[in-house]
């Protein structure tokens, strides 16, 4: 059923003028209820002090889509732990097409990249939520995908 996904949103990105012909390999990607820890202690830990490989971001608008590929409605609502009811009966997946991606953390065998993909609905007033991609990187190869995980993260604005 995922790849019937990715290859229906593929298409219509294509129909969008992204290219999607030259699709990633096929990655792992994995799924983090909502503000659960990700799971990253495998790849050691992480400082916070690296830049994006120029190279990805130059390559960016062709690699977007395609991490938009791993993602649908049903995944995105099963994610969500403080208003999976409200998202439910009213959310509409519509990622933001021109998010770019920050560094979150790095070492020296990976580098880990955080993509804010959406902002969600809220389930409370003071609280704003977020559907985020992390691309996890392999450092002596940038262009190189180890895993995409997805998760809603949120935080209270007072």
């Amino acid at each position: 059923m995922m790849k019937a996904v990715r290859l229906f949103a593929s298409l219509v990105l294509g129909l969008l003028g992204f290219d999607c012909l030259a699709a990633l390999p096929e990655i792992p990607a994995s799924y983090v209820m909502e503000m659960r820890p990700l799971p990253l202690s495998g790849y050691g830990p992480l400082t916070r002090s690296c830049a994006v490989d120029p190279g990805l971001l130059s390559s960016w608008p062709e690699v977007y889509p395609q991490v938009l590929s791993f993602l649908d409605r049903e995944q995105i609502v099963a994610m969500s732990g403080w208003s999976q009811a409200a998202m439910q009966e009213h959310y509409v997946f519509s990622p933001d097409l021109q998010a770019q991606p920050v560094a979150y953390g790095c070492n020296d065998l990976v580098q880990v990249l955080e993509v804010v993909v959406e902002t969600l609905p809220i389930h409370a007033p003071c609280v704003t939520r977020w559907l985020k991609a992390f691309l996890v990187l392999d450092r002596a190869e940038p262009s190189q995908f180890l895993e995409i995980l997805y998760t809603i993260q949120g935080e209270r604005q007072e």
